[in-house]
């Protein structure tokens, strides 16, 4: 079995045993109840939930606003999250019956740091007795909140035997979520401590990282650890954003960061991953469809953050949502690829992105009320980020240790070479001093061979460069005409105007064109017109003497004089002498006898420019076509005065 096939069931079970691991982690996250907790004990029924949305309209007076007295409600299906329009207020009611004894203080939690905006109304359907809270949220005073709580809560005053009427008013920039729930207070207490202990943890394992490698890449100077520290920069930043502890702490009166914070720095998290993706797997190096790919994301997380920047709405919520999923699939069809290549740093990598696409993934179903609100789809992008940043830091702890073991395997060689060097030399001084003539004689034959050597060597270069020369010149010849074609053509004429130029000299180009030549291989046949384009070649090629002149076939029944130092008079007679001898030409072949013309179209002047061979070709083609116009076998010419 061969290192590439093992390699490749290496992933294939690291893949079973991962999305295993992901299927087992998705049906958890599945299962909760309603989506209000209460204990039954107490609170005996929760019923009648329904929801509706509506224009804000930002009431701030005590009771409930008149509009919704009269507004129609929908049925609550039950899903447990909702994407509120910009300008919109989502609006929940249902209705609680208390049991016959009440034991401790109950509290309405809506468990999520991003409102901007919320109130409770409450209603004792049995005494009529009504209660409503102030607003609390983003957008006002964090010292407002319930026991100061990066969560929203609502004291609940619930007497035995009861039925009340709850209605929550809630506003939000980006994105709610419920579910709500009807907790006792020590429950909400305790809830408070272990998630404070989670953010704590999160929030410290990132900085703790982010430390680390920033002392690293003081000491490395390594442009990959400069990435990996602004990947995990920005996505401490996401998670104080997406916890709500930024907007509260860190910017509490910042407001454009408040309402489009979460979705930003998700944005600028998942770009300079996709960045450090690209520089620690060094896919520059590989290029093709794997750099194409990581070129695409990139542009599509930079045209995100735009439009959040300058655009924000709902479409950007979708499009930050459909870009994290288009890159977690990129990573892991990348990653698997380059690991299959037997690249190590690229399994670390695929194992890391995997946790990180299992937590994006549930938070995004959880956001778009695919799967249901709990502790694991609630942390779930978090756990799997730091999952992926831990993996990355020991990936590139890993990729020290093995430049380091290749450093110590190189030192080693080294002196076991420098031992084997010291060895030879003790040798060779011993020898020299028991045997100085033999080594006298040694090392003239020694010389000879070097002698002989380097005459070979010689040799062989000279024989390399005439190869490479004639390599050329074939390269630059017509096959059939034997004389230079439209490349060698082309550079010829470049180089010229540019020497012409400098020189301050006559640059002349002769057209030729075969007249009919198509009735000749439809009346005779291809191979009769290939002798017919091989005489005039080699007619044309006898007109001009000059070393400097160059004749080359031009296209299929076109050739081309070049003319160094020749003027336009000089130039017309070259080709009148040329069309001469076309005319004279009897071609005798195949058994057929014919004669043929041809027409000619010249232009010189002393080029101003670089390019001026380009207006050459122009001039000189303009003028062939007014030869043909004429009647053909003729010679016409242009000056540079006729193009303009």
């Amino acid at each position: 079995m061969t290192v590439t096939m093992t390699a490749k069931i290496i992933v294939k079970k690291l893949f079973r045993y991962l999305i295993g691991l992901w299927l087992c982690c998705y049906l958890v996250s599945t299962v909760q109840g309603n989506p209000i907790v209460a204990d039954d004990s107490e609170l005996q029924k929760i019923q009648d939930m329904t929801y509706m949305l509506t224009s804000d309209h930002s009431v701030d007076t005590q009771g409930l606003p008149d509009f919704i007295k009269s507004a129609e409600w929908k049925i609550y299906e039950g899903v447990n999250s909702s994407v509120i329009p910009s300008g919109s207020t989502l609006w929940l009611k249902f209705q609680v019956e208390s049991g016959s004894e009440i034991n401790d203080p109950w509290l309405l939690v809506l468990r999520l740091a991003t409102i901007q905006r919320t109130r409770l109304f409450t209603r004792n359907l049995d005494d009529n007795e009504t209660w409503s809270s102030q607003p609390i949220g983003l957008n006002y005073p964090f010292k407002e909140r319930y026991q100061h709580s990066r969560h929203i809560a609502f004291p609940f005053d619930v007497k035995p035997n009861k039925t009340y009427e709850v209605i929550l008013e809630l506003t939000a920039t980006n994105l709610v979520l419920t579910p709500l729930m009807l907790i006792k207070e020590k429950e909400f207490n305790d809830g408070n401590t272990i998630d404070l202990l989670a953010m704590g943890l999160v929030a410290g394992a990132l900085t703790v990282m982010l430390l680390y490698n920033l002392g690293v890449l003081s000491v490395l100077r390594e442009k990959t650890y400069l990435y990996y520290c602004i990947f995990v920069l920005s996505s401490l930043l996401y998670v104080l954003f997406l916890t709500g502890i930024a907007q509260l702490f860190i910017w509490p009166n910042h407001e454009y960061l408040i309402n489009h914070g979460t979705y930003l720095f998700a944005a600028i998290t998942f770009l300079t991953a996709t960045i450090f993706f690209r520089q620690f797997l060094d896919l520059r190096s590989y290029g093709g469809w794997q750099l194409t790919l990581n070129n695409i994301v990139i542009i599509g997380w930079a045209t995100t953050i735009l439009l959040i920047l300058f655009y924000e709405n709902s479409f950007t919520a979708a499009l930050t949502g459909l870009n994290a999923i288009v890159t977690t699939i990129t990573g892991i069809v990348i990653s698997t690829y380059l690991a299959l290549q037997r690249n190590r740093l690229a399994v670390i990598y695929l194992v890391s992105w995997i946790f990180l696409m299992w937590g994006t993934f549930v938070f995004i179903l959880m956001i778009r009320g695919v799967v249901e609100y709990n502790v694991v789809t609630a942390y779930s992008q978090m756990l799997g980020m730091v999952v992926e940043l831990v993996l990355l830091s020991y990936a590139l702890a890993y990729r020290i240790n093995l430049d380091r073991e290749q450093a110590n395997i190189a030192q080693e060689e080294a002196l076991v070479l420098a031992k084997r060097v010291s060895t030879e030399r003790r040798r060779r001084i011993v020898a020299q001093e028991e045997t100085l003539s033999l080594q006298r004689n040694i090392n003239e034959k020694l010389e000879k061979q070097v002698d002989l050597r380097t005459k070979q060597l010689e040799e062989a270069m000279e024989k390399l460069e005439v190869a490479n020369s004639d390599l050329t010149k074939l390269s630059l010849t017509d096959q059939l005409s034997q004389v230079y074609n439209r490349r060698g053509f082309d550079e010829a004429i470049a180089n010229e105007c540019s020497r012409a130029r400098r020189e301050r000299q006559n640059l002349a180009m002769v057209i030729v064109d075969i007249d009919h030549f198509k009735n000749i291989n439809d009346t005779y046949g291809h191979t009769v017109g290939d002798t017919c384009i091989r005489e005039i070649a080699k007619l044309l090629k006898n007109v001009v003497q000059r070393s400097t002149d160059l004749v080359a076939r031009y296209g299929g029944e076109e050739f081309a004089y070049l003319l160094p130092n020749t003027n336009l008079d000089d130039a017309c007679s070259v080709a009148e002498k040329a069309r001469r001898e076309v005319e004279n030409l009897v071609i005798n072949t195949e058994g057929v006898t014919f004669k043929v013309t041809a027409s000619f179209g010249v232009a010189s002047w002393i080029p101003e420019h670089d390019d001026d061979f380009k207006l050459l070709i122009k001039a000189s083609d303009n003028a062939l076509y007014q030869a043909k116009e004429n009647g053909r076998n003729q010679v016409q010419s242009r000056e540079r005065s006729d193009l303009s």
